[in-house]
């Protein structure tokens, strides 16, 4: 009986041990983390604004008796957002500038039953 009990000790006394040393050695780990490497931050922040100031600059450097952003400004913004979310733009430059009246009627009976769904 006395050699289990012996058995018994030796073995919470082991495991005891290697938690101590594994708990050792993970601080060990987590400090030299902390303090021997450099940490990456990503600024969110001025990298929108260098996007939209580069933006802003080419819109004010392209002066457009229209009123609206010269197309290749909202090309290239209007591409990247596409290409983000994986489906490809139609060309602006080849649709007309009006509807047609298929499209106009298409748009009027979308709008009624849109309306009329939601009341």
């Amino acid at each position: 009986m006395m050699i289990w009990l012996t058995m018994i000790w030796f073995f919470i006394v082991r495991i005891i041990i290697s938690i101590g040393i594994l708990f050792i050695l993970h601080n060990l780990y987590d400090y030299c983390k902390q303090n021997f490497t450099t940490k990456k931050t990503k600024d969110l922040v001025s990298l929108h604004k260098e996007k939209y100031q580069e933006i802003l600059n080419e819109l004010h450097n392209q002066p457009n008796s229209s009123g609206y952003p010269p197309s290749g400004v909202t090309d290239r913004v209007c591409s990247e957002e596409a290409t983000r979310y994986g489906s490809p733009l139609p060309n602006v430059e080849t649709q007309p500038d009006e509807l047609t009246f298929q499209d106009k009627a298409f748009l009027q009976q979308s709008l009624l039953t849109m309306i009329q769904t939601s009341v």
